[in-house]
């Protein structure tokens, strides 16, 4: 370790740092390679060697010597350098112990993976037209770009242009999965999502009719394989030729087309009615969770902890509050700009800036009463039922059971 102009630097990579915290994070990653590290003209990463390391951070090169990508800063190639191209660099998800190569891949996963999380990306760059933010310079470009018409993505196999990147990677996919029908005329090609050929043949043979990912029941087996193909997969293969967004069925990207690029509103029906209280759902799964809630048996198990709970929103904050939080990965969280109330859904905070802070309330029927809290509570003091009861002295409330039994 030497301080040169107020400054640490590390004698074995010549790197510095302005500050002891990441000096000393960066003196552990040495710490773990220290035997690859004794002998001269060993590897900081897999394919560059120690003095050549130095010659890059002494000459401040912008320019991969892999890949001859160009950056902005030294220091951010030769970041690139390491989690792109260093093959002994490896990050271990603590929930599922699977193996990535880079910090970029092991948060993709996370939020594919596990309970759907969004990962945050802080972004700074607005566009002048919409005001929609993005976290680089190249995603605002490809944006603009939908605006003013321009398209400088051109496909070199069919000459159709696009606006962004994306765009044009959906359509090229296309060219080659039309590439790989054409050479397996003769072969017979069976989806089976993230199930292996054995288990997918398994559910044929046996018929299976309930979901082994989330225990829904179907009337018949071929509809259960439909929604474990659609639902349960990891694999994106429909791609809108619009924006470039890749999605699991066919369905979900004729209703993606609707409502984003034709500006249509998809009519939902409420067929489903619940027995207990008559309220009513588009399909008959959401019904079950909303009866769940009245049974009081759960239908989705937390996989770590083994609590229950009566709908997925609920396991998935659950997911987030207890076994992710405190991991270091960072989730999204939606801030109220009007009393920095925070939220993890962003239906959530659309909710509590429409009944807390907007327009939005409750008519009492009886009394003409503008409610923004719970109508059914406000109904109690019309009617006069007393539902809740105190099992420690037996008196009946209206409300406010817990505080009774606090002062009990």
């Amino acid at each position: 370790m030497a301080r040169i102009n107020n400054t640490l630097a590390i004698n074995i990579c010549g790197e510095s740092f302005a500050t002891r915290s990441p000096f000393t994070l960066h003196l552990k990653m040495h710490e773990l390679k220290s035997s690859c590290l004794k002998t001269s003209g060993s590897c900081v990463v897999d394919v560059i060697t120690a003095d050549k390391w130095r010659a890059l951070i002494k000459n401040k090169t912008k320019t991969c010597p892999i890949c001859n990508k160009s950056y902005p800063g030294a220091r951010n190639m030769r970041k690139h350098l390491r989690l792109v191209h260093d093959k002994n660099s490896t990050t271990t998800c603590t929930m599922c112990k699977k193996t990535f190569r880079n910090k970029a891949t092991f948060q993709k996963h996370m939020q594919r993976a596990h309970v759907g999380l969004k990962i945050s990306v802080s972004k700074h760059f607005e566009c002048n037209y919409c005001h929609a933010k993005f976290s680089n310079k190249s995603l605002l470009s490809d944006h603009i770009s939908s605006h003013t018409g321009l398209k400088n993505y051109k496909c070199h196999v069919c000459d159709k242009a696009y606006s962004c990147r994306k765009a044009l990677k959906t359509h090229t996919l296309l060219h080659e999965q039309e590439k790989v029908i054409k050479s397996s005329k003769k072969e017979f090609i069976i989806d089976t999502g993230d199930c292996t050929l054995d288990e997918w043949n398994d559910f044929i043979k046996r018929r299976v009719t309930v979901c082994p990912k989330c225990n829904r029941d179907y009337r018949n087996p071929r509809n259960m394989r439909k929604h474990l193909r659609r639902v349960h997969t990891s694999v994106r293969k429909y791609g809108c030729d619009e924006c470039g967004k890749m999605l699991k069925s066919r369905d979900s990207l004729n209703t993606h087309k609707k409502i984003q690029h034709e500006g249509k509103k998809v009519k939902v029906k409420y067929e489903y009615e619940c027995d207990y209280c008559g309220a009513k759902y588009p399909n008959k799964y959401t019904l079950s969770d909303h009866i769940s809630g009245h049974t009081g048996i759960p239908n989705h198990i937390c996989k770590i902890c083994n609590k229950g709970y009566a709908c997925a929103a609920s396991l998935k904050i659950h997911n987030i509050k207890t076994h992710l939080q405190f991991t270091g990965v960072p989730i999204e969280k939606f801030k109220c700009d009007l009393c920095d109330k925070e939220f993890f859904e962003k239906k959530k905070l659309n909710k509590h800036k429409n009944w807390a802070h907007g327009d939005k309330f409750h008519l009492c029927k009886v009394c003409g009463a503008k409610i923004k809290g719970s109508l059914k509570q406000h109904m109690i003091t019309h009617t006069g039922e007393r539902k809740y009861c105190c099992h420690i002295c037996g008196k009946k409330l209206r409300g406010k059971l817990k505080e009774h039994m606090l002062n009990t």
